[in-house]
């Protein structure tokens, strides 16, 4: 007779070959069914509930998901989705922090196969042999690749596997056991020490990194409101932008000088952020003011009352949907995107600016509504946009 307990668990690889009959192929699609990439997922069997567990990043701004096995079967019955916290696969590595990248779907309709999460912490010591399994290059062809452990810390794991884009959301596997250790997220180039660098070319390596599953707390999310997180994370990097650029467009003592082709950042002039925010319903005053007063030299601070009304009501509504759109992100949107806000320094940059803007609005705002003379220089005194943040 067959007892109840072994009809919870799924069987567990013993080879190679077997763990690759627990990876599944993660495609994504637009709204209007075209393909957005490529990544790689594994089936986990806990006792009692089989998941897919892939990387965040892999479904982030998807429409529509769709898991394959290595026969080409689609997998089509779906429960709950979950994914990480905010501490989970959470890592300092320089002056970037990574993590929050992961989630799972449960499996509606079990399979014969899947495997099981390692909790022996001697396979996340250095030296410790590991496999990753992923489909490097998005091919659909999953890669076998073999590596040591070169540092872990409490939730991730570095290794020396070869990967590259595509094997997002792999299985970083025991070669003993062929239990799962880790959810391969990124790859990262980390300095070796001086030893080292005598017997190879460079002075970096490039190291594969994977949070640590035995590790992993999880929060439950609808996926709808995950996928939907993507648009409203766009909403904020945009607001964050725009208050970045009208910061740069306050006007000086000696008036609106601001060069065209001036560039903002590595690849945009002043000219391209006009165009880009031309048609936006809060900029495009400001935008088309500093285009017809842009390069007039001397005093611009008597009596200006249009501009003055325009930066009021331009500072307030950007400050406001900031600060709107900013407690939102940290109450609504899951950590992942949190995280990559902290990493891309979007909050950094959006708080400092926010905050030093207040006086200026402030500015506009009384002279808006005592008119009288505008001696614009008299207040100005903002931290220079390129020194805020790293």
């Amino acid at each position: 007779c067959i007892s109840l307990a072994s009809k919870l668990y799924a069987a567990s690889p013993q080879f190679r070959d077997e763990v690759l009959q627990c990876m599944i192929f993660v495609t994504t699609y637009s709204a209007d069914g075209k393909p957005l990439g490529n990544g790689s997922g594994f089936v986990v069997d806990d006792g009692e509930t089989q998941w897919i567990y892939t990387n965040a990043h892999v479904i982030a701004g998807a429409s529509k998901i769709e898991f394959t096995d290595l026969k080409g079967a689609r997998l089509t019955s779906f429960g709950r989705f979950q994914c990480y916290s905010i501490e989970t696969g959470a890592v300092q590595l320089g002056d970037k922090k990574y993590g929050g990248d992961g989630v799972r779907i449960e499996l509606k309709e079990r399979r014969s196969m899947a495997l099981e999460i390692s909790t022996d912490p001697k396979h996340c010591e250095p030296k410790a042999k590991v496999i990753t399994f992923g489909d490097n290059d998005g091919d659909k062809n999953f890669e076998v690749m073999d590596g040591v452990v070169v540092d872990s810390r409490p939730s991730v794991i570095l290794t020396t596997c070869k990967t590259r884009a595509g094997c997002s959301g792999g299985a970083l596997i025991d070669p003993e056991l062929f239990q799962v250790i880790g959810l391969h997220t990124y790859g990262v180039s980390v300095k070796v020490k001086l030893s080292d660098v005598i017997w190879q070319n460079g002075v970096d390596v490039q190291v594969a990194g994977a949070s640590i599953l035995s590790q992993s707390k999880w929060l439950d999310y609808k996926v709808s409101d995950f996928l939907k997180g993507s648009e409203e994370a766009e909403k904020f990097k945009h607001t964050v932008r725009m208050m970045s650029f009208i910061y740069r467009l306050i006007p000086q003592e000696d008036g609106f000088k601001l060069n065209p082709t001036l560039k903002i950042a590595h690849n945009v002039t002043v000219k391209q952020a006009f165009e880009k925010f031309a048609q936006d319903p809060i900029l495009k005053p400001i935008i088309e003011m500093n285009r017809d007063l842009g390069g007039k030299s001397g005093k611009i601070g008597i009596n200006k009352m249009d501009m003055v009304r325009r930066y009021s009501n331009a500072l307030s509504s950007i400050r406001d949907s900031y600060t709107l759109q900013r407690n939102e992100t940290t109450k609504c949107l899951a950590p992942y995107y949190q995280i990559k806000f902290q990493l891309f320094g979007f909050y950094e940059l959006g708080d400092s600016c926010h905050k030093n803007l207040e006086d200026a609005q402030k500015w506009f705002q009384k002279k808006s509504e005592v008119g009288g003379a505008m001696p614009v220089g008299k207040w100005f005194n903002l931290t220079p946009i390129d020194q805020i943040g790293k």
